[in-house]
């Protein structure tokens, strides 16, 4: 019995030594729009200028783009991977070109990331606001 409670003491002890050792915590971001996905597709929704051959067909639908986040957050490689036609979907990859992302981080440092978007798109003719004099 003193030889197996010996053997178990021996054992732990070993595991303990070993395992004390310097872990790195690796702490991960995504990268990100810094004012929230909402945000984002009220953005679309205000700025988007729909090709007069889109309100005609009054297309609607979705455009999913791939893209990569800089480190210094901003976007290159825009592709669009599937989208509606009828020129609106170089109009949403000209408009997420110009916008800034927060980039993805991962131990401490920031880094370039891909990402993969949809937004949602419908051409509606909107009725022009006249401001009288």
């Amino acid at each position: 019995m003193k030889k197996f409670i010996l053997c178990i003491l021996i054992s732990l002890a070993g595991t303990a030594l070993f395992a004390q050792g310097n872990f790195q915590v690796v702490q991960t971001q995504q990268a990100h729009y810094p004012k929230g996905d909402v945000a984002l597709q009220e953005y679309f929704n205000i700025n988007l200028k729909y090709p007069q051959a889109a309100l005609d067909k009054r297309v609607y639908g979705s455009v999913m783009l791939s893209y990569d986040v800089m480190p210094d957050s901003s976007l290159s490689n825009i592709v669009v991977l599937s989208g509606v036609g009828y020129g609106v979907d170089e109009e949403v990859a000209r408009l997420i070109g110009g916008l800034k992302f927060s980039p993805a981080v991962s131990n401490g440092v920031v880094i370039r990331s891909n990402m993969i978007i949809t937004i949602n798109v419908k051409a509606i003719p909107r009725p022009e606001l006249k401001i009288e004099k």
